[in-house]
């Protein structure tokens, strides 16, 4: 198969095109092929496809688009990589690749003297190419790639066109040069080749009036002169250099001037690592940037740790034979003990290794540099200088010639180098994890680990992925061969990891000395930050939230330089984390350097932050409430802190640990005489039964919190009532429901939160539903939409959109139901969780089954099913498997609705005292029995709907299980019961003002018209 973006996106196997259809995949193809066969995180899909806006339903149609081209290209093509998407290569090329690789081989044979295999594989990379890069597609993503890829393409072509001159081939190339160079007017190379070219067609005016015209374009327009290379090429035409005459035979070796000063080749490259093992993507990236040429320096950056300099030495080793003139190599000792290597040191290194030990080295610092620069220019040199600490020692030590590159490693960005030199960057993080497990392998040898599957995969989760710390582990192990990977990992878990990651005898082989050097060298702001971060519980954090734990002016610089430093990493916009060693590092640091005192505000801080955005959804902390949680059980304020754990317990999620340390906060604020304290936590407790469907203790626990909330305030007495409401509610109680919100709401302060106050109407409302009362609703929802902001809350929006969905459903408004499905369904994609959705689109289906609209019924309800079961609500899922039995009745799929009956007589659906589900169970058994002529079981289940919908109570629920029962004694001929069952249908459902009362009266009318029916 072969893949082309070097003009149209194009997709062939064995010469017959591929077609891929859709936009989106189309656009999703040309994304993963920006990083062919390297994986693509979903948010870079995403931004990829829209182009920085995408819809709400972003992630599902990637998914959606993945699906269509695994089917297009084969299922073995599109891989899952993390979240995201990979496109696997097998057997498979790319354009681009090719194109990268027939340049590579052009210079290398360029290198070794070969310039007719140079110009010809050149020239064959250069067919590849049939039009702009991802033609007709655009966007940040493709356009940034389709840029690169010009840009190898011009640089291609540039080689090309002076490999030609060097072989004397310059005639054919002025032409050419001049149309390249009108299309780019500020490449100043194209210029000097042009130069060339003309001055050796004797046109030295032209070639004169060429260098005139881009100077005064420069001045003009940039307000710069042109770089020294062209300015020598300049003077070196104005004074008839001989050397510009030179015409070296083709396939001669390439010309080049001997340096002022001549010295020994240098070769100081340390040994290239044993058993390196991954960074693919980063080796290509160098690759990459050498290849391009746009920039003669790279900066490797990355924590410490990390494998920088293995990455450095083990590229420089792969690509020195195309640096002829040497590598020379410079530990500058940025975070080792002591000084760092100063410029003057340096370059007095990098000279000697340029012309001998003997070199005399000026005093002068710039004499120094000056004299360095001379002697890198116009040779071919790697420059490698490792372990830098900023910029300003480096700067001076990038080489000034064309052909030299330079490659610096630090754990700092050395953002400097990136903005006003052009250095390239490529960041280093934690190795994949199939990378760790190969790496312990290499070390370790394959038998080692054999008898131990899975092993290798714990310890490097225990060593963090980070290359240190597993070369540190497998050296460990090499010497301590009576131990297991599964003991040693052992060890690091019940232990001091970082203690047990150190080499005996080599005091200076630990990662705790690679993170005290990086420690070391940050300011006394910054250390005193890092301590601070590494006691904050929970595995990430906001920019927010170090603001408040800091307590000091100009936070987010200090967080800068901690990023800058690789201490900590900016995972997601706004949000922060420390790799799990770093984070123990910074622990121990902190009960180290911190005072008792500013560790204990850590805690009072991390929970007052947390405790002031109680009434908001907060996604994102709801891992670290709960770590925090399980950290300061015995605080005397943990009620504070279990307080924001009411919305995820809300929307039904389970906290293993939740409990107990509920019942901690109660019983510290009641050891504390803090009443408020008792109240909230107890509050929280309810949301706890609540979500483990426990009912019961949920309103013994609510009932238990009114008492207490007597005794602190009427805002509190407020809260405890619409709690006590709540919980009645979920177990179907709806008049005691509905009682104990009007007290909530009659006791109430004006002074309440506005989002508390409309909590307790949105309630009053969605109970008024279940009671049939929509007189009520109607109210209810004026004063909500006038008297607050909904419309500036999406989400609470969506809860009040969901509450007169149902009401609109309930009296057959089908188009504004649907509506209001819709906008439920928008909001709540984006939602962390699928509740809300999976609760919309139940409703709709249960609503399109009674409009008849069969088919999209069955698609929600599916859907519906399928999500239930993924956030583990047994009460929609119970719902979902309802509807779907009385729809497969209803279209006579009479084996598909014992199914779905049979599913809902399993033990788990009848362990709650629901009596709701259960009565929506019992109408369904009713509803399929009575499909195959089992009337009498029919009769029965709706006798037990009716019983149990009449403790609510629900009044639609009880007409429509009377409804049912109606069919099922006319179905065996107890007619006069039957014209019974159906007049109490009718009277409810009139008296609800519902359209299905006709049903009822229709029923009525057939049977005493014909004497019975079923």
């Amino acid at each position: 198969m072969e893949f082309r973006v070097l003009g149209s996106l194009q997709v062939s196997h064995d010469g017959v095109e591929i077609p891929v259809r859709g936009r989106i995949a189309i656009r999703l193809l040309a994304v993963l092929l920006t990083a062919p066969g390297q994986g693509v995180s979903m948010a870079r899909l995403i931004e990829g496809v829209w182009d920085g806006d995408p819809p709400e339903t972003a992630h599902r149609q990637v998914r959606h688009a993945a699906s269509r081209l695994r089917k297009a290209l084969g299922d073995g093509r599109v891989r899952s990589a993390g979240d995201g998407y990979r496109l696997d290569l097998d057997g498979a090329s790319v354009d681009s690749r090719r194109f990268a690789e027939a340049v590579r081989r052009a210079r290398t044979a360029a290198e070794s003297g070969d310039h007719t295999e140079a110009v010809e594989s050149s020239r064959a990379g250069l067919r590849l190419w049939r039009g702009e890069p991802f033609s007709g597609l655009s966007g940040r993503i493709i356009d940034a790639e389709a840029g690169r890829l010009n840009e190898l393409r011009l640089a291609a072509t540039e080689d090309r066109l002076e490999w030609e001159l060097d072989a004397g081939d310059h005639t054919e190339t002025v032409g050419e040069l001049r149309r390249l160079l009108s299309d780019n007017p500020y490449r100043q190379r194209l210029a000097g080749l042009l130069m060339l070219a003309l001055y050796r067609e004797g046109r030295t005016p032209e070639a004169l009036d060429v260098y005139e015209r881009i100077r005064a374009r420069f001045a003009d327009e940039l307000g710069l002169d042109p770089d020294p290379a062209l300015r020598r090429r300049h003077a070196a035409v104005l004074r008839g250099d001989p050397a510009l005459d030179a015409r070296p035979p083709v396939g001669a070796a390439p010309r080049r001037a001997e340096p002022a000063i001549a010295g020994p080749v240098p070769a100081q490259l340390p040994v290239a690592p044993v058993a390196f093992t991954g960074r693919d993507a980063e080796l290509r990236a160098l690759d990459a940037q050498l290849d391009a040429g746009r920039s003669r320096s790279c900066l490797v950056t990355g924590a410490a740790g990390a494998g920088k300099t293995s990455l450095a030495v083990h590229w420089s080793h792969r690509v020195r034979d195309r640096f002829g003139d040497g590598q020379l190599f410079v530990d500058m000792r940025g975070f080792d003990d002591g000084e760092p290597v100063g410029v003057a040191d340096a370059v007095g290194r990098l000279i000697r290794a340029l012309h001998g030990p003997g070199a005399v080295v000026p005093s002068d610092v710039d004499e120094a540099v000056s004299l360095y620069r001379t002697l890198t220019d116009r040779r071919r040199l790697l420059v490698v200088l490792d372990n830098v600490r900023d910029a300003a020692r480096v700067r001076p030590l990038l080489p000034a010639g064309d052909g030299c590159f330079a490659l610096v490693t630090s754990r700092n960005r050395l953002t400097g180098l990136t903005v006003l030199d052009g250095t390239a960057m490529v960041s280093l993080g934690t190795l994949r994890r199939e990378e760790s497990v190969a790496l312990l392998t290499d070390v370790l040898g394959a038998e080692r680990l054999a008898p131990e599957p899975g092993a290798a995969d714990a310890l490097a989760e225990r060593c963090g992925d980070l290359p240190l710390a597993l070369r540190i582990a497998a050296a460990h192990l090499t010497v301590h061969t009576e131990k297991t990977l599964a003991g040693y990992g052992a060890e690091m878990r019940d232990g001091d990891r970082l203690t047990a990651l150190s080499i005996d005898g080599d005091p200076d082989a630990t990662v705790t000395v690679a993170l005290t050097h990086s420690h070391r060298a940050l300011d006394a702001e910054a250390r005193r930050l890092f301590c601070l971060l590494g006691i904050v519980p929970g595995d990430d954090f906001s920019g927010d939230l170090a603001v408040a734990v800091h307590a000091q002016a100009g936070t987010d610089r200090v967080l800068d330089r901690l990023e800058t430093a690789h201490l900590i990493e900016r995972h997601r916009p706004g949000r922060y984390r420390l790799h799990d060693l770093v984070r123990e590092f910074a622990a121990k640091t902190a009960a180290r350097d911190l005072a008792p005192a500013d560790r204990d505000a850590v805690a009072d801080r991390f929970i007052d932050w947390h405790y002031r955005r109680r009434l908001e959804p907060l996604p994102d902390e709801e891992d670290n409430v709960m770590a925090g949680c399980l950290r300061l059980r015995g605080h005397p304020e943990l009620w504070k802190l279990v307080s924001p754990l009411m919305h995820p317990l809300g929307r039904g999620r389970r906290f293993g640990e939740a409990g107990p340390v509920i019942e901690s906060a109660i019983a510290n604020a009641a050891a504390d005489g803090d009443a408020l304290g008792r109240f909230r936590a107890m509050n929280v407790l309810v949301a706890y039964h609540c979500a483990a469907d426990d009912d019961a203790a949920a309103i013994e626990t609510a009932r238990a919190a009114v008492a207490v909330a007597e005794q602190v305030d009427d805002a509190s007495l407020a809260g405890a009532h619409a709690n006590l409401g709540v919980s009645l509610f979920t177990a179907g109680r709806y008049t005691e429901s509905e009682e104990q919100i009007g007290h909530a709401l009659a006791v109430a302060p004006g002074s309440l939160d506005w989002r508390v106050r409309f909590g307790f109407l949105l309630q009053y409302l969605i109970v008024s539903v279940e009671l049939g009362r929509y007189h009520n609703v109607d109210e209810t929802e004026r004063r909500l939409r006038d008297g607050f902001p909904v419309e500036e809350s999406p989400q609470r929006a969506m809860w009040l959109d969901f509450a007169m969905m149902r009401r609109y459903s309930a009296v057959g408004s089908r188009d504004r139901a649907l509506r209001m499905a819709a906008r439920v369904i928008e909001v709540a994609t984006a939602l962390p969780d699928d509740r809300w959705r999976t609760l919309a689109l139940l409703e709709r289906g249960a609503l399109r089954r009674r409009a008849g609209e069969f088919e999209a019924a069955g698609r929600d309800l599916r859907e519906a099913l399928r999500l239930a079961r993924k956030v583990n609500r047994i009460t929609a899922e119970a719902g979902a498997l309802v509807e779907s039995a009385i729809l497969a009745t209803e279209i006579g799929d009479h084996p598909g609705a014992a199914e779905y009956a049979g599913v809902l007589r399993e033990p788990r659906f009848h362990s709650t005292a629901r009596r709701s589900m259960q009565a929506d169970i019992a109408l369904a058994w009713s509803i399929v029995s009575h499909g195959v002529g089992e009337h009498r079981t029919a009769a029965h289940h709706a006798r037990q709907a009716v019983t149990l919908n009449s403790h609510g109570p629900r009044p639609l629920p009880t007409a429509r299980a009377y409804l049912a029962l109606g069919r099922a004694q006319a179905g065996y001929g107890d007619h006069t019961a039957a014209r019974e069952s159906w007049r109490d249908a009718r009277d409810r459902f009139e008296e609800l003002g519902v359209p299905e009362a006709e049903n009822a009266r229709r029923l009525l009318s057939r049977y005493e018209a014909g004497g019975g029916t079923r």
